[in-house]
């Protein structure tokens, strides 16, 4: 069992530390948002929901995991796999920002 400390640090995190669907680890939210946009994880949600899924491609940056997130059978069954959707859905727009200022800053 998990020390009553270790249980808390992964409460607070809204992302399993490892994905249930796919085994890929997450190490912080950035990573965690990478993960749910890659191919990868796409593939497993398409096998795991089949039809239902409406998408036909992953999301793109952190305002499209958001929005993917959003959809009703993928907010249920991102929920069931340990993910804290409000709370992503919520880091979205903080996180795009920051993307998108290192981007300018490459310029």
């Amino acid at each position: 069992t998990k020390s009553p400390k270790a249980a808390k640090a992964t409460a607070q995190r809204p992302f399993p530390e490892t994905c249930p669907l796919c085994r890929a680890k997450n190490n912080d939210v950035s990573q965690a948002f990478l993960h749910l946009a890659s191919a990868n994880h796409f593939r497993q949600v398409q096998q795991k929901l089949g039809d239902a899924l409406a998408a036909d491609a992953p999301p793109a940056a952190f305002l499209g995991v958001a929005k993917f997130l959003e959809e009703p059978l993928l907010r249920d069954l991102h929920t069931e796999l340990g993910y804290d959707v409000p709370k992503l859905v919520e880091a979205a727009p903080s996180l795009e920002e920051r993307r998108l200022a290192a981007l300018r800053s490459e310029e």
